[in-house]
């Protein structure tokens, strides 16, 4: 392969969503790039435009034509493909955008000088009932030469659960997208904002019931749910059947959502786990206090004097956790000011002298 190391190829599976991996997964990529690395992205299903922006040096492939599920011999030629791809492109370090993938990732790779990198985005006790995530996983601790977790505590969880880890396993976090603002907390604001996809896994069933008790506190509030998904009818009806409907508003993702943590006064994390949480960090960026459900992993890192940890689950807590910072415009000030202390450490520079520092030690 290529003697200068510098060939990098990101494998995803899809990048046509709205999501967090996807996301960070085009900031890293940005970021290496504009580090003179050669960079390529290989997605599985099928691609037509990515929906963050790309650095126009970074060239995108994909594997498939269409979405459908994949029978067996479909994902034989994915690895037979990706093979290809490898030995073509002189790719020198294969970077697997979520542990599922090193099912494809570590065949397409095998007997060829290249450094594979399981780079997980769940948690290891998530397998989403996936028997191949489990078998994923523990392959990557044996044929990797690193995995990469997003969090300390995930890190402890992969090091207890791997049979073999001749890979070794680093924390590195996930980057805010964005710069820390210098815009003013703004403190008037009665928005709480909460963004991600619309799933059962982000718990916005759970803000919504606790939207209810909230709502009979503070009528001139306003819950703002930001993203798409399979739940969104689910979660229309559920605000109805609260009554909350006028006091709750979903607007679809947008890749420009800079606007919506500005003029927010709170970002409520309900999710009921994590890989990490990436919204909770850019919301850092933008100096709004947090709560969070103290969820498996991720807003135990980022969550302490700049706003609440919640216990997972507890609706009666939740509520009562946003009341009482909805309550004291002082508190969400000082928590505001703590936010955007916490947010210096994911900052982009420092994630990605991180990777290169990762990087260079597998070479």
């Amino acid at each position: 392969m290529n003697n200068s190391n510098n060939n990098i190829c990101f494998f995803i599976d899809s990048l046509s969503n709205s999501g967090g991996t996807e996301r960070v997964t085009t900031v890293i990529a940005n970021g290496l790039a504009s580090h003179n690395f050669i960079v390529t992205i290989v997605t599985i299903q099928k691609f037509e435009k990515s929906f963050f922006k790309l650095n126009k040096n970074i060239s995108v492939m994909c594997l498939r034509d269409t979405e459908n599920k994949m029978s067996l011999w479909e994902r034989v030629t994915v690895i037979l493909k990706l093979r290809k791809i490898i030995k073509e492109k002189k790719i020198d370090i294969l970077i697997s955008v979520d542990s599922l993938l090193s099912i494809y990732s570590l065949p397409a790779s095998f007997s060829y000088n290249v450094k594979n990198i399981c780079w997980e985005q769940f948690n290891f006790k998530i397998d989403l009932n996936r028997y191949l995530r489990k078998m994923a996983r523990q392959l990557s601790g044996i044929l990797s030469d690193r995995i990469v977790v997003l969090s300390e505590k995930d890190k402890t969880f992969w090091d207890n659960g791997l049979v073999f880890n001749r890979a070794g396993v680093s924390v590195v976090y996930n980057p805010s997208s964005y710069s820390i603002t210098e815009l003013a907390y703004c403190a008037e604001s009665r928005k709480v904002l909460c963004v991600g996809r619309l799933t059962k896994q982000k718990g916005f069933d759970l803000i919504l019931n606790a939207w209810k008790e909230i709502n009979n506190r503070h009528p001139d509030w306003i819950l703002t749910i930001v993203g798409n998904g399979e739940e969104k009818e689910n979660l229309i009806n559920r605000a109805k059947e609260l009554h909350i409907v006028e006091c709750t508003e979903f607007v679809a993702a947008t890749s420009n959502i800079q606007d919506m943590y500005s003029k927010s006064s709170i970002f409520c994390l309900p999710s009921r786990f994590e890989g990490f949480g990436l919204v909770g960090i850019e919301a850092l960026s933008f100096g709004l206090p947090i709560v969070a459900y103290n969820c498996d992993c991720g807003p135990s890192e980022f969550v302490s004097s700049n706003g609440v940890l919640v216990q997972n689950g507890d609706v009666e807590a939740l509520a009562e956790s946003l009341i009482s910072i909805m309550s004291d415009t002082q508190v969400r000030i000082s928590m505001s000011k703590n936010s955007k202390i916490a947010a210096e450490k994911f900052m982009l520079e420092k994630v990605i002298d991180n990777w290169l520092g990762l990087l260079q030690n597998i070479k």
